[in-house]
């Protein structure tokens, strides 16, 4: 009884490595062809109207970035002393990455309001960080650096 247990026992490891040695493989095959931008999956087509889905990342435009995020800031009244783009295309991601820097003094319940906001209204932006500090504790207004990051579609001729 104890060795068919342990015989069973041992198949069943080598079928779990043979399959996760696989999988291994087939994930590292997909990663360097997503890395050298060889990999151009069919855009997924919606299930209940046959139609293609929307793309996932937009393609690169800076305007209607500034615009949004503007508009956003408005609606919450927020104001930022001081804003910085940064765009990185480095050529080992599938994707292009702009950094946003704000500087703003706001109530902590402005700010708070504000960044679920930036992530409805721009589905594609993420906060990386926020850096506050208050120069008195009785102060209403508090400073803040946010540092978001907005994700693009690369063009297919870079």
């Amino acid at each position: 009884m104890r060795l068919a247990v342990v015989a069973s026992t041992a198949i069943l490891f080598a079928v779990a490595m043979t399959s996760l040695a696989t999988m291994h493989v087939e994930l590292a095959s997909m990663s360097s062809r997503i890395v050298a931008g060889r990999h151009h999956a069919p855009r997924p087509v919606s299930p209940v109207t046959g139609d293609p889905a929307p793309e996932i990342l937009p393609r690169f435009s800076a305007g209607p970035l500034v615009s949004a995020m503007n508009g956003v800031a408005t609606d919450m009244q927020i104001s930022f002393d001081d804003v910085s783009y940064t765009l990185d295309s480095s050529a080992t991601t599938p994707f292009r990455k702009y950094r946003i820097i704000l500087t703003a003094g706001a109530g902590y319940a402005e700010l708070r309001k504000f960044i679920p906001a930036v992530s409805k209204a721009l589905p594609h932006v993420d906060l990386d960080s926020i850096r506050c500090t208050r120069q008195d504790l009785s102060a209403a207004t508090i400073a803040c650096e946010l540092t978001f990051s907005a994700y693009y579609n690369k063009d297919d001729d870079e």
